[in-house]
């Protein structure tokens, strides 16, 4: 056998430390890296209005694929559509938990009012307790 060689640490080296996000850690999707959180009321062009529309659709539809694809393509979650209706209220009244969770997990704003002044978890049904948490 050879002779082992002796290693020293060096105090000025810098060490680095891998952070994992919370995300990662928790096994969720990355958030959206599109969502300004400072400008709520943002102006919304042609093209995001066409997306938003789309993944309201596929909401509306159930389609969990879909959302996914619409929101990683750079749809707007949070980008109101007829009555002020976002992706997140069309969910909450449809009680599709697993699309709701996703939203949220994205930046949908919970506290985004309908026209009528209505927030999502206003409009959910009694019956979906999961969604109404998780919408508090």
């Amino acid at each position: 056998m050879g002779k082992q060689k002796e290693y020293r640490s060096n105090p000025n080296k810098r060490r680095r430390v891998r952070v994992v996000p919370e995300w990662k850690e928790k096994g969720l999707p990355p958030p959206d890296e599109y969502y300004d959180v400072t400008n709520k009321k943002q102006d919304y062009g042609d093209v995001d209005q066409e997306k938003a529309l789309e993944l309201i659709n596929a909401v509306r539809e159930s389609d969990m694929l879909g959302v996914r694809r619409l929101v990683r393509a750079g749809a707007r979650i949070n980008c109101p559509m007829d009555g002020g209706w976002t992706a997140l209220h069309h969910a909450a009244v449809g009680g599709q938990l697993d699309i709701v969770r996703y939203l949220v997990i994205r930046g949908a704003d919970k506290t985004m009012m309908t026209n009528d002044a209505k927030l999502a978890v206003d409009l959910v049904n009694d019956n979906y307790t999961e969604i109404t948490e998780l919408l508090r």
